[in-house]
């Protein structure tokens, strides 16, 4: 209970109500009790949790949070549908930040990456960044502008390995 009294007093510093409903704490509780890690796990589970709402929600207009269990298994979606921003916006304008490249994603692909999250349990951006990994290897071959991800690119986990290898042959010749 102390630990959940911590977070209300951080919140509160910023004018955010934090409500924790029982199902919340049953679930993280659950998740500790697994672990078998005593108090140590809890308080990772909440700050695994809640770190991102502690940086992106002050200075914006919410002024209560309610962290109930779908907010626990899924925090980082939560957060951007709060925020009105999808995963996929997230991690398009991270992936051009980053790399200077526009990933396109149409919508067969967001189902894709979608039910594959749901089927596998992961939070929409983790999938994102798990079936995308090796889409870092289009900024060492000097693709720029946008990039176009096809649902054939995203189920062969292998496609970006490839793609890499067959351009640095290239590069040898």
């Amino acid at each position: 209970d102390s630990i959940l009294n911590q977070y209300k007093m951080e919140f509160k510093l910023f004018d955010i109500n934090l409500d924790f409903t029982s199902n919340a704490v049953e679930y993280v509780a659950e998740i500790s009790e697994n672990r078998k890690t005593g108090a140590r796990a809890l308080v990772s589970i909440w700050e695994n949790i809640l770190t991102d709402f502690q940086f992106d929600l002050p200075g914006s207009n919410f002024s209560t949070l309610k962290v109930n269990r779908e907010l626990c298994e899924k925090p980082k979606d939560y957060l951007l549908k709060m925020l009105e921003k999808s995963p996929f916006v997230d991690f398009v304008e991270n992936f051009k930040k980053e790399y200077g490249i526009e990933l396109i994603l149409d919508e067969d692909v967001q189902n894709y990456f979608e039910h594959y999250a749901q089927q596998n349990n992961l939070q929409i951006s983790e999938t994102l960044k798990k079936l995308l990994f090796g889409a870092s290897a289009l900024n060492y071959m000097g693709v720029r502008g946008t990039y176009n991800i096809t649902k054939e690119m995203i189920e062969n986990e292998k496609y970006f390995d490839k793609l890499f290898a067959k351009w640095y042959e290239n590069q040898k010749k």
